[in-house]
């Protein structure tokens, strides 16, 4: 069952990509390998976002067919002091290629379980009149 806390830890995916975005949207490769601060922000935010990942259920998890869902649950593993200075092109590439599709599918799930909470079950629980 999916639960409010899907809800909010797609939120947190959503708003850790936002602040890698904002960091890195003026940025070219070069700026990025020089920027200490950014690289540290990126690497928070990834491990955000695979901690958040990991919280969420089993049964989201299984309906997010278009992501690679563990993929995504290794980011937990973006030490700052390892991963960054290791291969800034692996890390470059994320940012500018796999965050945002990340984001928009995370977007779009949230959406449609948002519609979904949009009709309660107890409209269910109702009896049709003129059955009886």
């Amino acid at each position: 069952m999916i639960t409010e806390e899907d809800q909010v830890h797609l939120q947190n995916i959503s708003n850790a990509i936002l602040e890698i975005e904002s960091y890195t949207q003026y940025e070219d490769f070069n700026q990025f390998t020089r920027e200490e601060e950014t690289k540290a922000v990126v690497s928070r935010n990834l491990m955000q976002i695979g901690g958040a990942t990991k919280l969420l259920s089993d049964d989201l998890k299984n309906r997010l067919a278009d992501m690679d869902v563990r993929v995504m649950e290794l980011l937990t593993n973006a030490d700052y002091n390892y991963y960054v200075e290791r291969d800034h092109h692996t890390l470059w590439n994320i940012i500018k290629n796999d965050l945002p599709r990340i984001r928009e599918m995370v977007n779009t799930v949230s959406e449609k379980l948002n519609r979904e909470e949009d009709f309660p079950s107890e409209l269910e629980d109702r009896p049709e009149k003129g059955l009886e």
